[in-house]
């Protein structure tokens, strides 16, 4: 089981990095058909 804790965590680390890259994928598809926010102030 030692083994495969290295293995798990890297895994881990790919899938949030992925889940990260879908979210800013989505933010940057929102802002290009003309979403997104007014900065005031």
């Amino acid at each position: 089981m030692r083994k495969a804790a290295p293995l798990l965590l890297a895994a881990e680390l790919a899938l949030s990095e992925a889940m990260r890259d879908r979210l800013t994928a989505t933010a940057t598809l929102f802002k290009a058909l003309g979403g997104g926010w007014q900065v005031t102030g």
